[in-house]
Parts: structure tokens; C-alpha cells; sequence
């Protein structure tokens, strides 16, 4: 298995505004306040990434003045200023790694982790399968539309195969990926699932809910076997 996973705010807890001086190379990271940033659970994962074989490889936009000393404190591999979504950078990465080469041969057991629509966009463009991971809110102050930090809605709609908001649930994902599809997608290949995704919900004062939930990616592309949007062209319609 081969995973692609993004750093802040993926694993490290920096996508507060405050950390763009770092990422952008301006000034050295300390690897020690790096540390007590990690999300709980973060090294936890890894470890348990590494003892199953999987080849667990960083995708960051940041630089390498930063990326590069927090990479070697996490035991992983990987590639800074990848310029997400595009693929080039990573393709190149790819390219000079036969071992990378073989696991993309595979494309049903590659994912990509991230916590933003461009992780999810540059896991599509890969055609790959692709999982949203939701650690934690972002406050509206911090939230930055253009990478989808915090955007809550912006990175479902692009289209995540998998939502996921832990590590215990990405390694669930790991050991029965067919059958952690949203519920349409799962039936397509004669499995089941209760998943859907949530894109709205709400509670009024006379207690009665409303809630918007879709069974299936509405977007589809070339990673996109499971996607069903032939199934939701009548969703707008009242009388459905």
C-alpha cells in the first residue's frame, strides 16, 4: 500500500496563519515546539503505517527550510514545495522511485491523506482514492478559502472518497476500503455501507431537524469509478 499525506494540519497542528512565515522559509523552524504540535495520535499512526508495510510518503507545499527537519523528526520521506494541486513536482518524485512506480501500478491500494481540497484535488488528478481528515474546527478567523484550510464545505465538495476525523478511522479505511464507501458507492460493488456524507444539518428552535445527507460523490473524473452523479441530476428537483 502506498499512502501521500499532507503535513500541516494533517499531521502537525500549524495551519494557523502564524506558521506561513516559517513555511514560507523565512525563518527556521524549532523542531522541539514542532514536536509538542503534533496531533495526538499522529506518531502513533505512523508507526502502525510502518509495521504494516505501508510506504508512507510527504506531500508538503511548504519549504524545504521547514518541511525538511520535521520530515527527518517524523521518520518519513517526501517532497516540499509540491505546488498542490498541480501533479508535476510529485510526478518527478515518483518518476526516479521504482518502488513508488510498482506501488502506482496498484492504484486501489494508493490514497491520499490531507486535510484541504487541494489534497483532495491533487488525489484525483492521481487518480487515486482519497480521504479528507478532519482532526479538528478551524476558527472563521483562520479559515483560508483559496487552500481550503477550514473550509469546511469547499473540501467536501471537491469530492473526498473518504471523510475521516481520526487516525482510527483512516486505518479502518486501510483494512476495508470497499466497504467504507458512502452507501451508493459501496452497493455498485456488492458491498454495504451506512456512510454518508453530511454536508449540512440543523437543529431549529421547535425542535425539529433539517439535514442535507448524500450517499454518494456527486463529482466525478478519472479517479472516480464509485462516483454517481447520474444518480443526483434530480436532487434540486421539489418534487422527488
Amino acid at each position: 500500500m502506498l499512502v501521500f499525506i499532507d503535513l500541516d494540519g494533517t499531521l502537525i497542528d500549524t495551519a494557523h496563519p502564524r506558521w506561513r512565515p516559517y513555511q514560507d522559509g523565512q525563518y527556521p523552524v524549532d523542531v522541539n515546539e514542532i514536536r509538542g504540535l503534533i496531533f495526538p495520535g499522529a506518531v502513533d499512526f505512523l508507526q502502525k503505517c510502518f509495521q504494516r508495510g505501508i510506504n508512507v510518503v510527504l506531500v508538503s507545499d511548504s519549504h524545504p527550510r521547514y518541511v525538511e527537519p520535521i520530515r527527518n523528526m517524523l521518520g518519513l520521506e517526501g517532497i516540499f514545495l509540491a505546488d498542490k494541486p498541480n501533479t508535476q513536482r510529485l510526478d518527478g518524485y515518483i518518476a526516479i522511485s521504482p518502488i513508488l512506480q510498482q506501488e502506482l501500478a496498484h492504484r486501489e491500494n494508493c490514497f491520499f491523506i490531507g486535510d484541504t481540497k487541494l489534497d483532495i484535488e491533487i488525489g484525483r488528478k492521481m487518480r487515486i482514492r482519497t480521504i479528507l481528515l478532519q482532526l479538528k474546527p478551524v476558527p472563521d478567523s483562520d479559515v483560508d478559502i483559496r487552500s481550503g484550510v477550514g473550509d469546511r464545505m469547499g473540501n467536501l465538495k471537491m469530492g473526498p472518497t473518504y471523510c475521516a476525523y481520526s487516525y482510527t478511522d483512516v486505518l479502518q479505511i486501510f483494512d476495508d476500503p470497499d466497504r467504507k464507501l458512502y452507501a451508493l458507492e459501496s452497493r455498485i460493488i456488492g458491498q454495504e455501507s451506512t456512510n454518508v456524507i453530511r454536508f449540512w444539518e440543523h437543529s431549529y428552535s421547535y425542535d425539529t431537524r433539517t439535514a442535507i445527507f448524500c450517499l454518494a460523490r456527486q463529482e466525478e473524473g478519472l479517479c472516480d469509478s464509485f462516483a454517481r452523479s447520474d444518480k443526483y441530476r434530480e436532487i434540486s428537483n421539489p418534487n422527488r
